[in-house]
């Protein structure tokens, strides 16, 4: 009896080990990711112009495919507007140059530029969109010189020109980190097995005395 309940604890732990290992592989669960962007003010205004928000992605894993942001919400500041412009799927677009790529991992989310001088990850509001007449946009671009511009500006040629340029130092930039810190996969398996070995370290002695 013992040991048929020593093994019922032992397939217990083991599922339940991969049950949570599977519900945390990519593509299971909507990752949602805290921006906070800032670049110093270069044009049209002093301080900085700031980006801050979420960004929600589907699943962890490295991707090209766009459809994988599910959903976000940036509020650029700066000090030419007396009220920050929010960017969100209706009011915008997200633009990814080949052959930069998204990680999206346990921790944060990440652009990676690639080997090539001539990539850039961009979400952007202007003519023809309804953040009109603001434009707006967070691009990171790739080149001789790494950088992060931020715009947040009239459409109206007469108006300031509020933007901020900062250097990047390396070819991959973290765009966002996660908001709500989830277990990984292999501490979950780990803990699985540590609950077996507690069990067996504990198991009675069905010995005859």
């Amino acid at each position: 009896m013992l040991r048929t309940s020593f093994f019922n604890h032992l397939c217990g732990s083991a599922v339940l080990a991969l049950v949570l290992l599977l519900a945390n592989a990519p593509g299971a669960n909507a990752i949602v990711y805290n921006v906070d962007l800032s670049a110093p003010c270069t044009s049209g205004c002093s301080g900085a112009v700031s980006a801050s928000g979420t960004i929600e992605i589907a699943g962890f894993g490295t991707f090209t495919d766009l459809s994988r942001i599910v959903d976000y919400s940036l509020a650029f500041t700066s000090d030419s507007f007396a009220s920050p412009t929010v960017l969100t799927p209706t009011n915008s677009v997200v633009t990814l140059e080949a052959p930069a790529f998204l990680i999206a991992t346990p921790t944060a989310l990440d652009l990676n530029f690639g080997p090539s001088d001539a990539s850039s990850f961009s979400i952007t509001a202007g003519d023809g969109m309804t953040a009109s007449p603001v434009i707006v946009n967070a691009s990171f671009l790739s080149g001789g010189l790494f950088g992060l511009i931020l715009t947040h500006s009239p459409t109206n040629s007469f108006s300031p020109l509020d933007q901020g340029i900062g250097a990047l130092s390396s070819n991959i930039v973290s765009v966002g980190t996660v908001a709500v810190p989830l277990p990984g996969p292999i501490l979950l398996l780990l803990s699985g097995l540590g609950e077996i070995a507690a069990l067996t370290r504990h198991r009675p002695s069905t010995r005859p005395r």
